[in-house]
């Protein structure tokens, strides 16, 4: 009961901060109890003092860095609005269907997936790396000689060139002082096609070393669609139609054609395309089964008279078949896809472009015209003209720096 008494004058004591003199006489009485309460209380508020700091402390931080979050999402809500595609100049999110807005840990530009002729994603990657930053450091493989459209012999010789620095000449344009999207430009499509090699030019034209060909991505897509000039292709060298159609000639399926090459003679002999023992695979119905299945069939003679292969098949069955007949049935029939109602479009990255070869004429023509404004032509280079506006009402504001002022004569003048 004492220390309970100790302990109430004490508090008593403290909030009214004097001492009377019943508690000077109780502290000599129980001066030793007294000194230990007191501690006792006094370490007690400090650790409440202590947590009603912390707890301010903390509050404080929190408004904080709330403040702070505020701060930095509106700075990337204005990032997102100013940072633009370096092909198509538009922000983030100004269409559902073109991809992330990524960013090249190297050099810094911002492409969206789809204008980089890449898969469309919804992932922002933070070790995204352009095409031309990914090529520093590696060792690519070219074609001995190095031509436009490949040669007959291609890929009997090659070469290989170290990337010791990031391409930024544009073999398309003269644009080459700032680091923009590129992809490397091939020599031809298929299994045979490597990245263009350009041989060292004379210190009369420039003087630039022998080199690997990349065009802008914007150079390249721009030609591509106004006037077909190149076309993509991916990382196995095919490429497609707007139907999503493989139109490749470069890609050979080897396996099928030397089957065919080793079945079937040179020449006609008595009207006689394939020879005895051709090997064929063709579809009847298992009596035993119901189901279709491939019976593995040959030609165990040919009728010169009627023009006929008489045919035997593994079950002892034979048949004869006309020569077209004969031919539809060499390869072995593989299962065919499932059909759905809206088969879904073909959606591959491209690897790197090419010039099309088929309209090289007009490609000769128009590096033939003359820029009036410059008086300068691209003969004799890969630099494609399609049409110069400088000065025009034509022309976008953005390049009037570059070409000065010019009257408008109402003409869109063209290279």
């Amino acid at each position: 009961d004492g220390i309970e008494i100790d302990a109430q004058i004490i508090e008593e004591t403290l909030e009214e901060t004097k001492i009377s003199k019943t508690v000077l006489d109780i502290k000599r009485k129980y001066s030793g109890e007294i000194k230990t309460q007191a501690k006792k209380l006094l370490k007690k508020w400090e650790q409440i003092w202590m947590l009603a700091k912390k707890e301010e402390e903390e509050e404080e931080e929190e408004t904080t860095s709330q403040a702070a979050a505020a701060t930095t999402a509106a700075a990337n809500d204005d990032n997102e609005k100013t940072t633009l595609c370096d092909i198509c100049s538009k922000p983030r999110n100004f269409r559902d269907d073109i991809g992330m807005l990524q960013k090249c840990k190297d050099c810094g530009i911002h492409v969206h997936e789809l204008c980089y002729c890449m898969v469309p994603t919804s992932t922002l990657n933070k070790n995204f790396t352009c095409h031309a930053c990914s090529a520093v450091g590696t060792e690519v493989e070219v074609n001995v000689p190095s031509k436009i459209g490949g040669t007959d012999d291609i890929g009997k010789e090659r070469d290989v060139m170290t990337v010791n620095e990031r391409p930024m000449d544009c073999v398309l344009c003269r644009h080459n002082k700032e680091y923009h999207a590129m992809h490397p430009l091939y020599d031809t499509d298929g299994k045979q096609g490597r990245q263009l090699c350009l041989p060292r030019q004379s210190a009369s034209v420039g003087g630039k070393p022998r080199r690997l060909a990349w065009v802008h991505t914007l150079c390249a897509q721009t030609l591509t669609i106004q006037k077909s000039y190149l076309f993509g292709v991916d990382k196995d060298g095919m490429y497609y139609d707007k139907d999503g159609k493989c139109c490749s000639d470069g890609i050979v399926n080897e396996s099928n054609n030397k089957e065919e090459d080793d079945e079937s003679s040179d020449e006609e002999v008595g009207g006689q395309k394939y020879k005895i023992g051709t090997k064929l695979y063709k579809e009847f119905e298992d009596p035993e089964t119901k189901e279709l299945r491939v019976f593995k069939g040959k030609v165990i003679r040919f009728d010169t008279k009627m023009k006929l292969y008489h045919v035997l098949y593994e079950d002892g069955d034979y048949e004869d078949l006309e020569e077209h007949e004969v031919k539809s049935f060499l390869q072995k029939p593989t299962k065919a896809p499932q059909k759905t109602e809206e088969p879904p479009p073909v959606n591959v990255a491209t690897r790197n472009f090419c010039i099309n070869i088929e309209i090289k004429e007009d490609i000769k023509e128009a590096l033939k015209l003359k820029c009036v404004v410059c008086k300068r032509d691209d003969n004799g280079k890969l630099a494609i003209p399609i049409q110069c506006n400088a000065g025009d009402e034509t022309e976008d504001p953005e390049f009037q720096k570059h070409h000065g002022h010019y009257p408008l004569d109402g003409i869109r003048r063209r290279r």
